[in-house]
C-alpha cells in the first residue's frame, strides 16, 4: 500500500503576504525525518566462564550521534565504542544497558540478568581432564595387530588396545603399558574406558578388572599411585589417588593384573585429571 507524504510549501511575496499550499506525493517506502533511533544490540555469547570476553554488536536502527554502553560486572564497565569487547572476571549474572542519542532525544534498551558468568571447572576433576595432545604411548607388554597401544589415547572409544592373542608370543596377564604425558603434570586420578560392547549382556570378556597404577618423572623410578577394581561396563570409570590426593609425574604405568573371563585384556581409552 502506498503512503502519502505531504509538506507545507511557503511562498513569500514582496507585499508581505505569505501564501501557503500543501504538496503531496506517494511513495512505497516510509520516510522518517527527525525521529528517534531504536536501540538494540546482540552479544557474541551470553554464557561464559570467568576471564572470557564478549563482543557486543550495536544493531540500533535509525541515525544517532552517540552510543553509551553500561556493563554491570564487566571490564570496561562503560564504553562509547560502536562494538565494544568486554571481559568478565567474576562469576555472576549481569545486566547490560545501551543508550543511543540524537538531536531529538534518546532510546534505551536494558537487559537484566543478560550475561551469566561461571567459574571454570578446576583441573583435577573428572569433568576437566588433562589434554592428551602431547601424549605418546611409550610401551606395552604386548599388542594385537590392528589393536595397537596407540588406540589407548586416540580419543575414540570404539577403538581399543588389546593384548596379543592370535600370534606368538601370546599375551598373558599381567599386562602393562606406559604413557608419556610429555611434561610433568599434577594428577589426582584417571578416567578409564573399557572396550565397548554397547551393553550386550554376557559379552564383557577381556575387560580389565584389577589394575595398579604407578607414576614416574624419568620412566625409571616408579612410585605407587593407586590400586582399583574396574567394573564390567561401557561407561567411563574414574579412579582417584585416594591416599596422596595429587602427585606430580610425567610417565604413568598401568598394570592389568586380572581380566574378566579371560587371560587377555583390552582398554579403549585412558585420560588423567
Amino acid at each position: 500500500m502506498k503512503k502519502q507524504y505531504c509538506r507545507l510549501i511557503r511562498v513569500f511575496v514582496l507585499s508581505g503576504f505569505i501564501l501557503g499550499f500543501t504538496a503531496c506525493s506517494e511513495d512505497d517506502s516510509e520516510i522518517v525525518v527527525g525521529g528517534l533511533p531504536e536501540a538494540s544490540f546482540e552479544a557474541s555469547n551470553i554464557t561464559i566462564e570467568t576471564g572470557e570476553t564478549i563482543t557486543f554488536n550495536n544493531t540500533t536502527e535509525g541515525e544517532y550521534t552517540q552510543a553509551s554502553w553500561y556493563f554491570e560486572g564487566g571490564s570496561p564497565s562503560v564504553s562509547n565504542y560502536y562494538n565494544p569487547e568486554v571481559t568478565y572476571n567474576d562469576p555472576g549474572v549481569y545486566d547490560v544497558n545501551l543508550i543511543v542519542r540524537n538531536e531529538n532525544g534518546k532510546s534505551e534498551v536494558r537487559r537484566q540478568d543478560h550475561i551469566t558468568v561461571s567459574a571454570p571447572p578446576i583441573y583435577g576433576s573428572p569433568d576437566r581432564p588433562l589434554s592428551t595432545t602431547n601424549w605418546t604411548v611409550h610401551s606395552a607388554t604386548t599388542e594385537q595387530s590392528g589393536r595397537e597401544k596407540e588406540y589407548l589415547i586416540d580419543g575414540d572409544v570404539n577403538t581399543f588396545w588389546h593384548s596379543r592373542w592370535s600370534e606368538e608370543p601370546f599375551g598373558d596377564l599381567p599386562e602393562d603399558f606406559v604413557i608419556d604425558m610429555g611434561a610433568i603434570e599434577a594428577v589426582s586420578g584417571f578416567l578409564i574406558t573399557q572396550r565397548q560392547y554397547n551393553g550386550r549382556a554376557g559379552s564383557y570378556n577381556v575387560h580389565a578388572k584389577d589394575i595398579v597404577l604407578e607414576g614416574s618423572v624419568d620412566n625409571n623410578s616408579w612410585m605407587p599411585l593407586l590400586e582399583a577394581q574396574l567394573e564390567q561396563k561401557d561407561e567411563t570409570q574414574a579412579v582417584t589417588l585416594t591416599v596422596t590426593g595429587t602427585e606430580e609425574f610425567r610417565y604413568f604405568r598401568v598394570t592389568v593384573l586380572t581380566a574378566y573371563n579371560s587371560v587377555y585384556t583390552a582398554i579403549a581409552e585412558i585420560k588423567a585429571f
